[in-house]
């Protein structure tokens, strides 16, 4: 599919294709790559020989970026790049083991916020790119010219035949469900698979010692509440296989930040501690079924415990 998209009057001006491996981008032969993307409509590239490369292009993601897609089990990514005049369109397709790491990969790398015209099982725009998952893949198609319509009509054209030529769709992870509805910011719910991507969507101390049990999956949104003060906090949810590695990351965590912090308030029967990290409160919780809970950014106490209460037992 990726080798017969195409659009009269851009002319290809580079298609690559490159693995994660030893925390960096390995380049792959295009043939080879791209015919291992399954649930594709793909056939061999015509194209054998690459037209010289532009000083300006880049790699498809930022070396910041790697570890994450580890992390969420990237296999291929593939970016094609067209070229009009001093104008270019890029497609980037990321190709994983299954869709909570597209759907993860989507949360961190999608470009806007305004869905105009839903496409593939999640989607955002910002007017010059497009970016949308679908079950295993995630692609993000931009242009480097503001305001140009004709581009913007090129990249939802692109947008369009890609997610046609996925056959199969996925539902959204199943703990986006287990966050708390009340007060969340639209918008900001994160999946994370590993202490890396964790990194990337909320600070704080010790992360990769609650990822060092197996976790089945994890996730992280923002909440504006309002009582008892005005203020954000972070939640990143964790659902670990079996409540005893719950119980082991909880007891891990706390005993590494009590090298550092002393606890403001802990109840032990309940699996609770608070922390003063800074100006801020930092607040964790395991739940008996096997979930955890770290709330960070709230300046009054109360508010990640009254935050807390709002994830039930499911």
């Amino acid at each position: 599919m990726l080798d017969r998209t195409n659009h009269a009057g851009w002319d290809l001006a580079e298609l690559k294709a490159y693995r994660i491996a030893d925390g960096r981008l390995v380049p792959q032969d295009i043939p080879s790559a791209i015919s291992g993307i399954k649930g594709l409509a793909v056939a061999t590239p015509a194209v054998t020989e690459q037209p010289p490369v532009d000083s300006t292009f880049s790699l498809p993601i930022s070396s910041g970026d790697v570890y994450p897609l580890a992390e969420f089990r990237c296999k291929v990514i593939v970016q094609k790049r067209f070229k009009r005049g001093n104008r270019y369109i890029t497609i980037r397709a990321f190709e994983f083991d299954n869709s909570m790491g597209a759907h993860a990969a989507y949360d961190m790398l999608r470009k806007g916020s305004t869905t105009v015209i839903k496409r593939g099982d999640g989607s955002s725009d910002d007017g010059d790119s497009v970016s949308f998952w679908q079950d295993n893949f995630l692609f993000i198609i931009a242009g480097t010219s503001l305001d140009d319509d004709e581009s913007k009509d090129v990249i939802g054209v692109f947008a369009t035949n890609l997610s046609k030529g996925v056959i199969t769709h996925a539902q959204p992870p199943v703990i986006l469900s287990k966050l708390p509805v009340i007060d969340r910011v639209r918008g900001s719910e994160r999946v994370v698979m590993g202490p890396a991507s964790a990194a990337r969507a909320m600070q704080a101390p010790e992360l990769e010692t609650l990822f060092s049990q197996a976790v089945r999956s994890a996730a992280v949104a923002d909440y504006q509440v309002f009582i008892p003060v005005r203020e954000r906090m972070r939640l990143l949810y964790i659902d670990y296989a079996d409540p005893k590695m719950a119980e082991t990351a909880f007891e891990s965590f706390t005993t590494r930040l009590e090298e550092l912090h002393d606890p403001e308030k802990g109840w032990p029967s309940d699996g609770r501690t608070l922390f003063r990290v800074g100006r801020t409160f930092l607040y964790c919780q395991v739940k008996p079924s096997g979930r955890l809970l770290l709330i960070t950014g709230a300046k009054k106490a109360r508010s990640p415990i009254l935050l807390a209460g709002q994830v039930l037992e499911r």
